[in-house]
């Protein structure tokens, strides 16, 4: 495997010199551009798509998008990072996968494409693959926290627990506001069987984002785990609230309702989720 700064000397010999636009009047108008108009309108009707649970067609159309805004960097970069992420909250991780390694194949000087890769792999749970690229990513700029969290999560995903979460914590210290480091932080900590700390981490990403459905589900765990069973209660029901969809609040419910020994509520909400 290639190094990134191998890498970087291969880009570096294979790309062109761009001639740039020089002077000009500054007043003149520059007229829309009908190929981002339309690439905008098909992020738009594939996102519709997706909410009718179309996945085939969102897929499709967000192909077209991406395709029709390959002359517009900056916007065909931000239709690929929706169509990603949209494939890995819909079951097709593997796909997302061969997205983000097209991309990243194709612009190994761009350190995005890295962290787009990385992340696709530790949604595919192909924690291996997602440790080299993470590293990767991480030796660009070893104070970008996004390459501590992603290199954390891959560390944990195979089987070195401990300095993956020394990882996630460095990622937390860099960016102490940002409440997705506390989140995968809170997430591990949980998971390793420390529910108090893991606690105190989703309570500060929930601060920072009080509207994530996720994040109450993962505090009400994490809560349930430590016996606050009211509290517990009310941030899953939060999370139902904000998303009656999300099986997982429901999942996580009848947990709860089952140590409760509350077996009609355990079964209605087990069902639901189920259903969902």
């Amino acid at each position: 495997m290639f190094t990134v700064m191998v890498r970087l000397a291969i880009a570096g010999a294979l790309l062109a010199p761009v001639v740039g636009c020089g002077g000009g009047d500054a007043s003149l108008k520059v007229k829309a551009d009908p190929k981002k108009k339309e690439a905008k309108q098909l992020t738009l009707d594939a996102r519709a798509e997706g909410k009718r649970g179309r996945v085939d067609e969102a897929d499709r159309l967000y192909g077209e998008a991406y395709a029709t805004a390959s002359e517009a960097p900056k916007l065909a970069w931000d239709i690929l990072v929706e169509w990603v992420g949209f494939l890995e909250h819909n079951g097709r991780a593997n796909r997302a996968v061969s997205l983000s390694q097209q991309y990243n194949s194709a612009n190994i000087a761009d350190p995005n494409g890295y962290e787009l890769y990385a992340e696709a792999l530790l949604v595919a749970g192909r924690g291996k693959e997602a440790l080299d690229i993470a590293s990767q990513f991480e030796q660009f700029n070893t104070e970008n926290p996004s390459g501590h969290e992603k290199r954390g999560r891959a560390l944990i995903m195979t089987g070195s627990v401990e300095e993956g979460i020394d990882e996630l914590r460095k990622a937390v210290q860099l960016a102490p506001d940002d409440p997705r480091f506390h989140l995968s932080l809170g997430v591990a900590l949980h998971d390793n069987g420390d529910a108090n700390k893991a606690a105190l981490e989703l309570r500060a990403a929930l601060k920072a984002n009080p509207n994530d459905a996720q994040t109450h589900i993962l505090l009400g765990a994490a809560l349930r785990d430590q016996d606050e069973t009211d509290e517990a209660r009310e941030h899953l029901e939060k999370a139902i609230e904000l998303d009656g969809k999300n099986g997982g609040a429901y999942f996580e419910l009848g947990v709860l309702y089952n140590r409760q020994l509350k077996q009609a509520d355990a079964q209605e909400a087990f069902g639901k989720a189920v259903e969902l």
